[in-house]
């Protein structure tokens, strides 16, 4: 299969690492075409004529267009966030047309895996939840919102302790104060002002809900209001009261003979302010990434 690139050259697949049945994402090798060395790679491949709706496939390669000019054109290095290389349509071996995109390749593996497989150390939850909101602060600053923050689109890589965020399918360009109106996300990480209502109105504290969401997943192994809180009503009433409604159940999880430390008990308030189900009231709704980021719980933590 010749892939033809103009700016990442001879690229060779290695992988797949991901299959739908309208996308297909390989690590792959390839180099620039002003360099000889060669550099790991994801080919992202949309299949044409599986896409109900092709406008959003381009909405992405702009939302990564831009992360990419400020990022690497501007030099404003962000280490979590994927850069898109090139764009181009192309035929595969079975003589599909798709359309693809050839991005940085996040070494490591989706924050599921590890909370499936084992426990994350409290101290590195923190440093994973800083780089996030750092993350989301450079995305809400040139614009853009992601809408789809959770485990599954963090990966971590446990030997550097870096994430990068990926997928930015659902993601899109914003204004300071604009409203949007669009059903999107994934059910639980999904905001009241989305999940609870016949018609939703939401802005950019849509991503600092779900980064609550994910903080409390990270710490307890299982989302605060279950996987799919649209199908039980009890759970879309305690996300309407939240954060009252929310349990944690510390005794259980950090049983180790000891009290409750300070530090889970800012971990605890760092969720209870990103919960809040009136969105006006919630952190991050004023000042937005210095709201959060100031946050005792992650202020005093530095990265290392």
């Amino acid at each position: 299969m010749k892939i033809p690139s103009k700016k990442i050259v001879d690229i060779k697949l290695i992988r797949n690492i991901y299959t739908h049945k309208k996308t297909k994402v390989y690590c792959a090798s390839g180099k620039h075409k002003d360099s000889q060395e060669y550099i790991k790679i994801a080919l992202k491949m949309y299949r044409k004529d599986m896409i109900i709706n092709p406008s959003n496939v381009w909405n992405e390669r702009k939302v990564l267009e831009r992360i990419y000019h400020h990022c690497v054109v501007l030099k404003n290095s962000v280490p979590q966030l994927i850069y898109l290389y090139d764009t181009f349509i192309m035929q595969d071996d079975q003589g599909n047309s798709n359309i693809c995109f050839v991005l940085d390749y996040a070494l490591g593996d989706p924050l599921h895996i590890y909370i499936k497989n084992k426990e994350i150390d409290i101290l590195c939850i923190k440093s994973i939840i800083k780089q996030l909101v750092e993350a989301i602060g450079i995305l809400h600053s040139i614009g853009i919102i992601h809408r789809d923050i959770k485990c599954n689109n963090i990966i971590f890589n446990e030997d550097t302790g870096q994430i990068k965020v990926i997928d930015m399918s659902l993601s899109c360009f914003i204004e300071k104060d604009e409203r949007l109106t669009q059903f999107c996300g994934s059910f639980h990480t999904m905001p009241p002002e989305i999940i609870c209502v016949v018609k939703p109105n939401y802005s950019l504290p849509f991503d600092w809900w779900s980064v609550g969401i994910l903080t409390y997943e990270l710490l307890f192994g299982v989302p605060p209001f279950g996987y799919h809180p649209e199908q039980n009503e009890q759970q879309l009433n305690r996300i309407n009261n939240s954060p009252d409604s929310i349990i944690f159940p510390w005794e259980l999880k950090y049983s180790n003979g000891t009290d409750i430390n300070k530090d889970l008990i800012l971990a605890e308030n760092f969720i209870k302010s990103l919960l809040v189900s009136d969105e006006s009231k919630r952190l991050g709704s004023v000042n937005g990434f210095k709201e959060v980021y100031s946050h005792p719980w992650i202020s005093t933590f530095t990265l290392k």
